[in-house]
């Protein structure tokens, strides 16, 4: 198949990362979809939102910049825009994780948080590399309570 990431499952590989979780999930812990079709149905939108929003756009102005780049030659301009546009798709995150008062799913940790869990974490990294390059001077950084209030606890923080 040559693609990355790929899992090989006896015969079966399934690529792509959200086919991946999404097959795990069916065949070794269906309780990450809630135990159920409709569980699978409440979960899938939001992965498919996680794709269809475009994380990697913001991803690659900020993460590029922040960890792939030497100091001298990164263009704030790009980490700028990718923080920005990290902040304007958290919105929607943090509006439903306040409608749920749990997870994106309901009141369980589902599929449905994994994608967004990893996006948290590249975001996470990026702010980290920034404030020890002494890049977050005179930023606003984000208000977003119950994605913190979400991802603390599962972090162990």
């Amino acid at each position: 198949m040559q693609q990355i990431p790929c899992l090989v499952d006896g015969s079966l590989s399934v690529w792509e990362s959200h086919s991946i979780v999404r097959y795990l999930a069916s065949g070794y812990s269906p309780d990450l979809h809630l135990d159920s079709i409709e569980g699978m149905a409440q979960c899938s939108p939001w992965m498919d939102w996680a794709l269809f929003i475009d994380f990697h756009e913001c991803n690659c102005l900020i993460l590029d910049q922040t960890a792939r780049t030497k100091p001298e030659d990164r263009d704030m301009g790009n980490i700028l825009r990718g923080y920005e546009g990290y902040l304007e798709r958290f919105q929607k995150v943090e509006q439903r994780l306040g409608d749920t008062g749990g997870f994106l799913a309901g009141e369980r940790f589902s599929i449905a948080d994994i994608p967004v869990g990893v996006e948290v974490c590249r975001f996470s990294c990026c702010l980290e590399r920034c404030a020890l390059d002494g890049l977050l001077s005179g930023w606003k950084l984000p208000s977003l309570p119950n994605l913190a209030a979400t991802r603390l606890p599962l972090l162990g923080d």
